[in-house]
C-alpha cells in the first residue's frame, strides 16, 4: 500500500499544505520555491486558518523559516481572524520569532550550561506492575457497570453523538477498550517511557481518569519518564503535557523543559513552554531564577511580553509582571530594555510598576530614574516617583523633591512630596555626627 506522500504529484499545492498528512505537508512546503506567489499566499492563508491545529502549525513554522515582510504580513493577518485554541500561541510565536531575528543570545549576558534530562530504562518489574493495574481498572469498571445496571435511577437514554444506551453502556465501552491491551502492549509500553517504544494510547486516556493509579505507577519514575508516559501521542504532539504545566514541582531550567518537550514531539516546543510560563491559567508562577536562561537564548516571547515585539497585540499587565520579574533575575540587563524598563518603573501600572522598579534598583540607577519622574506629565506619576526616592531613602534627592513640589499645581501631590520631603530631612538630620 502506498504512502499519502507518494501520491503527491497528483495533488495541487494549495491541496498538499492542508492535507492531514504530515509527509504530504512537507512535500508540499520543500516545493513551495516554485510555486506562483499568488496560488502560495492563498494556500497559506487558508492553512492558516485551518481547523487542523497540526496544518496550521506547519504553516506557521514553514513562515517563520521563511522569514521576510510577506512572511510577517501573512502572520499578522492570520492573528487578528484566530481566537481559539493553540493556533494563536503559534502565530504570535511566529511573528516574535521574525521580530527578534536581529538579536542573538547576549554575550554580556552569561548562561549557565544546561543539562537535559537522560533517557533510562523503565525501573524492572515496571511493565507487570502496569498490567496489574489495568486488570485492577478492568475490575472495577466491570463492578460499576453491573451495579449500574441493576439500579433502575441511572439514565437508560443514549449517550449524545453515539449508540450506547446511558452511562452503562458507555463505561462498558471504555472497560472493552482496556481488556484490548495486553501485557506485551504493556512492555512497549515501558520501552516507550524510555524513549525506545510507543506508549499505548488507551493508557494515556485510562489513567488520566484514574489519577490514584497513575500516581502510584508514576513514582518511580524519572521526569523524563514521567513526560513520556502522560504525552498523548494521538494528539499529534499539540501543546505541552501536563507535567509542563506543572513544572514549578520540578525546580528545572526551563531549557531542559523545552528539551523534553521536543523529543516527545510537541510541537514548536519553544512556544509550549513559553505559553505556560507566561499564561494566566497557571495555578502557581514560575520561578524566574529558572526562566531567565531561556529567555537570554530566545528572547522571542519575553520581547513580546514587554511589548517590544508582535506590537498588534498589548501585553497584559500580567504578562508584563512575569517579564520583568525575568529581566530581575538576569545576571545582566541587556541595555536595549533598559529604557522599557525606565519608563514602566515611573508610570506603569501598578504590579508591572513594582517589578520594574526592583529590576531597576538591581540593574540600573533607581535615584536618576525616579528623580526624572518628578517632571512627568501626570500628578499622580509625580507623587508616586517622590514616594519611591522616599521608600530607597534617597536624601540626595532632596533639592530636587523640593524644586518639584514648589512647581507642583495638584494639591494632593504636593502634600505627598512634603511629606517624601519631611521624611528624607529627618533622615538627613538622623544621619549627621553629633
Amino acid at each position: 500500500m502506498s504512502s499519502p506522500a507518494s501520491n503527491v504529484r497528483y495533488l495541487s499545492w494549495a491541496t498538499m499544505v492542508l492535507d492531514d498528512s504530515p509527509d504530504v505537508r512537507a512535500a508540499g512546503y520543500a516545493a513551495s520555491d516554485g510555486t506562483d506567489p499568488a496560488v502560495w499566499r492563498e494556500g497559506i492563508a487558508r492553512a492558516l486558518r485551518s481547523m487542523s491545529s497540526a496544518v496550521a502549525c506547519d504553516a506557521v513554522s514553514h513562515l517563520e523559516a521563511r522569514g521576510g515582510a510577506d512572511s510577517r504580513q501573512l502572520l499578522v493577518d492570520a492573528l487578528t481572524a484566530t481566537r481559539s485554541g493553540l493556533t494563536p500561541v503559534w502565530i504570535r510565536g511566529g511573528i516574535g520569532t521574525l521580530d527578534c531575528a536581529r538579536h542573538r543570545a547576549d554575550p554580556d549576558v552569561p548562561v549557565p550550561p544546561v543539562l537535559p534530562w537522560s533517557d533510562e530504562p523503565a525501573p524492572d518489574g515496571f511493565a507487570e506492575l502496569l498490567y496489574d493495574a489495568l486488570n485492577q481498572l478492568i475490575g472495577e469498571g466491570r463492578r460499576r457497570v453491573q451495579r449500574a445496571r441493576r439500579d433502575p435511577r441511572f439514565d437508560q437514554t443514549p449517550a449524545p453523538g453515539t449508540d450506547l444506551v446511558g452511562w452503562a453502556d458507555h463505561e462498558a465501552a471504555l472497560v472493552a477498550e482496556l481488556e484490548t491491551v495486553t501485557l506485551e502492549d504493556c512492555r512497549e509500553s515501558a520501552r516507550g517511557i524510555a524513549g525506545t517504544g510507543v506508549v499505548h494510547p488507551a493508557l494515556h486516556r485510562h489513567l488520566q481518569r484514574n489519577p490514584d493509579v497513575a500516581s502510584r505507577l508514576a513514582a518511580g519514575l524519572t521526569p523524563l519518564q514521567l513526560v513520556r508516559f502522560e504525552a498523548e501521542p494521538d494528539r499529534g504532539g499539540l501543546g505541552a503535557p501536563s507535567l509542563i504545566w506543572h513544572h514549578r514541582e520540578l525546580a528545572v531550567d526551563l531549557r531542559v523543559l523545552v528539551d523534553a518537550s521536543a523529543r516527545i514531539g510537541v510541537a514548536r516546543p519553544y512556544d509550549a513552554v513559553a505559553h505556560v510560563v507566561f499564561s494566566p491559567h497557571s495555578l502557581r508562577p514560575t520561578d524566574p531564577a529558572l526562566a531567565w536562561p531561556l529567555f537570554v537564548e530566545r528572547p522571542d516571547r519575553l520581547d513580546d511580553a514587554l511589548g517590544l515585539a508582535v506590537p498588534e497585540v498589548t501585553p497584559t499587565p500580567h504578562e508584563l509582571t512575569i517579564a520583568l520579574g525575568i529581566l530581575e533575575q538576569m545576571p545582566v540587563l541587556p541595555s536595549r530594555y533598559l529604557p522599557l524598563v525606565s519608563r514602566v518603573a515611573v508610570d506603569g501600572a501598578a504590579r508591572p510598576r513594582a517589578a520594574a522598579r526592583q529590576v531597576i534598583e538591581r540593574h540600573g540607577n533607581p535615584v536618576r530614574v525616579a528623580t526624572g519622574g518628578l517632571a512627568h506629565g501626570r500628578a499622580g506619576v509625580r507623587a508616586s516617583a517622590a514616594s519611591w526616592l522616599q521608600q530607597l531613602d534617597a536624601v540626595q534627592s532632596l533639592p530636587d523633591v523640593r524644586r518639584a513640589a514648589a512647581e507642583e499645581r495638584s494639591a494632593a501631590a504636593r502634600a505627598s512630596m512634603r511629606a517624601v520631603i519631611d521624611q528624607l530631612s529627618r533622615r538627613t538630620a538622623s544621619s549627621r555626627p553629633r
